[in-house]
């Protein structure tokens, strides 16, 4: 007798990423005094992945944090120009060494510009750097077109990431590890 396996839902693994790195704050822009310029003098992820944007009171004391944001420019995934605006709270009395971060919603593949608005105390530096959400592949539909995740070759529980169908990506419950290898599998749409 003759047999064949009838999925009614094939599976296409069309993405894989190797060797990621783990998240950093300082991997876009390196620490520096804050200043509302244009900056330009920025590394891109080293994979589509989401931002961060940080401030650290390195005053020696307390120090108040003003209202301000930070825009971000650059390309998502597709080639399609995009920004985000990345806003912080006044805080009053942040201590010394003390860093507030933002993250972003948005998946950058390109990060060409970042520039602040609003003046803050002198003391304050600003970083760039990658958060924890990877880029798909593809624009997908709903969460559901996600359908098996593999981290390092092992079978890791969907329930175990948030997939984001507005932006396009994926983000860990237990944040990746610097030099893991991440394959993922969509449903046929």
């Amino acid at each position: 007798m003759h047999g064949y396996i009838n999925n009614p839902q094939p599976v296409q693994a069309d993405q894989v990423i190797l060797d990621i790195n783990a998240a950093s704050s300082t991997y876009v822009h390196g620490l520096t005094a804050y200043d509302v310029l244009a900056h330009v003098d920025t590394e891109s992820p080293d994979k589509a992945r989401n931002a961060t944007v940080s401030l650290k009171n390195n005053s020696g004391g307390n120090l108040n944090l003003a209202a301000c944001t930070c825009l971000k420019t650059g390309l998502n995934k597709f080639g399609e120009a995009i920004t985000e605006v990345f806003t912080f709270a006044a805080q009053a009395n942040v201590p010394d060494q003390t860093v507030v971060t933002v993250t972003g919603a948005k998946i950058f593949t390109v990060l060409s510009r970042l520039q602040f608005t609003g003046a803050q105390a002198v003391g304050w530096q600003f970083s760039a750097g990658i958060g924890n959400k990877l880029g798909l592949n593809r624009k997908i539909a709903a969460a559901a077109s996600v359908i098996a995740v593999k981290r390092n070759n092992d079978d890791d529980p969907i329930a175990n990431y948030v997939i984001d169908p507005i932006y396009y990506g994926i983000t860990p419950n237990v944040a990746w590890l610097a030099g893991e290898d991440i394959t993922i599998d969509y449903k046929e749409e």
